[in-house]
């Protein structure tokens, strides 16, 4: 399957790298665990912690991420971490 390729970066220790498809990836992970802000339509929640979303990305996708990269994409695709 091929995406195409969309940074944010990650970090392997040997210099910055960017990750093909991240975006959609992301997105696609998340989807079941997301939901949207009633005040705002480009808002959205997620229950889920940074560390639970790369471990996703890891089993689902084989993608490995640090929550640094998380935290960007969940800036970029305006999505928060819904506290209850």
């Amino acid at each position: 399957m091929s995406l195409p390729s969309i940074s944010p970066a990650f970090d392997d220790g040997m210099g910055t790298k960017s990750i093909d498809g991240i975006n959609a990836t992301f997105l696609r992970v998340i989807a079941d665990h997301a939901a949207g802000y009633p005040m705002d339509d480009s808002v959205q929640w997620t229950h889920l912690t940074r560390a639970e979303i790369a471990e996703l990305l890891q089993q689902n996708e084989g993608i490995t991420v640090k929550v640094t990269v998380v935290d960007q994409l969940l800036g970029k695709h305006q999505c928060r971490r819904r506290q209850v």
